[in-house]
């Protein structure tokens, strides 16, 4: 027996605002991200509130149930695979809780894992900057004018700051779960079905995912 913190079972609070900053960036993304991003910040700080709400409330009764996976409060991932969140204030009251594990839990990253699905939009954005980037050195060289094709690129990479602020507000409004494949967030293929894209870094904040199959898996099958 002893603290939450020391346990195995035991998941941090791990805002998506952070999840999703570290997976794309503010300084990648511009101010529309970044925007994005702020506003999520926002909205986790009254799901704190509300979060706080409930557990005093669930406390009170002795009751260690929370009713879906807390966004901005730890909780204890016993029966995680289960899609059962325990309330570890009430669970380990007294720090008595017989389930007590010391240590940390298996670490299943979604990046070594045979299931993750790498986006493809940056490769995509390369792509065609890289062909615009031609188009103006072509035009350097045949001594024409670059207007076009530098207002062409210039407008490309307006655009991108403002897929990647779309795709990120999408991702957070809908829990992880969007309804089109997602060009800059990674995603799930194990969870994903074919009108449905489970966002690996929502999916699988602490990770410690059920489903995690290492990639040496991938080459077997």
């Amino acid at each position: 027996m002893g603290p939450c913190a020391r346990c195995a079972h035991f998941r941090r609070v791990r805002p998506a605002s952070q999840l999703l900053a570290a997976t794309l960036g503010t300084i990648e993304g511009g101010a529309e991200v970044a925007n994005a991003l702020a506003k999520i910040v926002e909205d986790e700080q009254k799901l704190r509130e509300a979060e706080a709400d409930v557990k005093s409330k669930e406390g009170s009764a002795d009751r260690n149930l929370w009713m879906t996976r807390p966004m901005m409060s730890e909780y204890c991932g016993l029966q995680e695979n289960e899609e059962i969140y325990l309330i570890c204030e009430v669970k380990n009251r007294g720090l008595q809780c017989k389930d007590f594990l010391d240590g940390r839990p298996e670490y299943r990253a979604c990046k070594s894992c045979r299931h993750h699905v790498t986006s493809e939009g940056r490769a995509s954005d390369h792509a065609v900057e890289k062909t615009y980037t031609q188009m103006i050195i072509g035009a350097i060289a045949a001594q024409a004018s670059t207007q076009t094709p530098q207002s062409l690129l210039q407008s490309y990479r307006g655009g991108i700051a403002a897929r990647k602020a779309l795709e990120i507000a999408g991702a957070y409004a809908a829990k992880g779960r969007v309804l089109a494949k997602p060009q800059y967030l990674d995603y799930c293929a194990h969870f994903s079905t074919q009108d449905e894209y489970v966002v690996c870094v929502l999916q699988n904040p602490h990770n410690t995912c059920p489903a995690w199959q290492n990639e040496a898996q991938k080459a077997e099958s």
